[in-house]
């Protein structure tokens, strides 16, 4: 008879504690991957796709950015561990920071995706539906204080003249003196 052997159980989950945030404003995901089977994971490919509208700024644990330009396809950037093993039981969290670009608008998404599999030496994961999970948070932009309004004109033709700061009433009266005196 043909007994199957369950193989490592992994699952990833991703969080940044935030549900907003700013233009220009950074944000650091915490990943976490664990090995929930009881069979060791070998060959761990961790994978974490950026969000348009970020910029890359960071990653621990000798990760790597493959802006996805040199195929030419303009594939999303994304953020590569270097393969490790989980024995079962075991979790690792690792870190990538982002940087919400400045032009970002109100009310767009930042939804942030990452992967997770083993090389299948151990066998199949028997749960891969949470081999992957996201993070979504959206912009917004603070409102900046409304500046003071201006002083309104007074009506009398009083109050400081624009350019030399003299009243008017006052100048009128030097110029009217000026006059009489002849």
């Amino acid at each position: 008879t043909f007994t199957k052997v369950d193989g490592p159980d992994l699952a990833v989950t991703k969080d940044d504690g935030v549900e907003t945030l700013a233009p220009g404003e950074e944000t650091t995901y915490a990943i976490t991957v664990a090995n929930h089977g009881s069979v060791d994971a070998t060959g761990v490919a961790l994978v974490d796709v950026l969000p348009p509208g970020t910029r890359f700024v960071s990653a621990s644990d000798g990760a790597a950015l493959d802006d996805g330009a040199a195929d030419g396809a303009g594939d999303a950037a994304t953020v590569i561990w270097p393969w490790f093993g989980l024995t079962a039981g075991e979790q690792r969290t690792v870190e990538v920071t982002v940087a919400v670009l400045d032009d970002a608008v109100a009310g767009a998404e930042i939804l942030n995706r990452v992967a997770v599999e083993d090389d299948g030496t151990h066998g199949e994961d028997p749960t891969p539906g949470d081999n992957e999970d996201v993070d979504l948070d959206r912009v917004v932009v603070p409102v900046l204080e409304e500046p003071p309004p201006r002083p309104t004109p007074d009506p009398s033709g009083g109050g400081p003249l624009p350019r030399t700061g003299g009243d008017v009433a006052e100048l009128a009266a030097w110029g009217g003196g000026l006059v009489a005196a002849g």
